[in-house]
């Protein structure tokens, strides 16, 4: 779950350990998830288990991925993509427009399985949020 107050300039995170990807301009920051699950009765869990963090909205972009792109299996070694490379990815391409991440991700991963002549193991999914917009 992710909630931005722009009035407060804060995002609200709880994030089942998953990280936010946090980038400010050139500045890059990993917002480390709760290990709290987001499934059964939600209502009843304290509000202080969320990661709160300060921002500010201009040339601020969030991003949120699911698990299948970190442990995608690929590459000459037939290792997982990794946070590292997920890390790797979004500052090699961060003055690539907001709209066209997706398809460089695409891109990245499909050769990533190329090369250790896989197929795609599990679902993958980035969100972006363009907070300057």
């Amino acid at each position: 779950i992710c909630t931005v107050y722009h009035d407060e300039a804060e995002v609200e995170y709880v994030g089942a350990n998953r990280p936010l990807l946090l980038f400010k301009g050139n500045e890059f920051s990993i917002i480390k998830p709760t290990k709290l699950s987001l499934g059964g009765n939600f209502m009843q869990v304290d509000k202080s288990v969320f990661t709160k963090q300060s921002l500010t909205t201009e040339d601020t972009k969030l991003f949120l991925f699911s698990k299948g792109l970190e442990d995608q299996t690929g590459g000459i070694d037939n290792t997982e993509f990794g946070i590292e490379n997920i890390q790797e990815e979004f500052l090699q391409n961060r003055s690539t427009p907001f709209e066209k991440m997706g398809r460089v991700f695409d891109e990245r991963i499909d050769h990533w399985i190329k090369i250790g002549e896989r197929r795609q193991e599990d679902d993958i999914l980035l969100i972006g949020f363009d907070l300057s917009k």
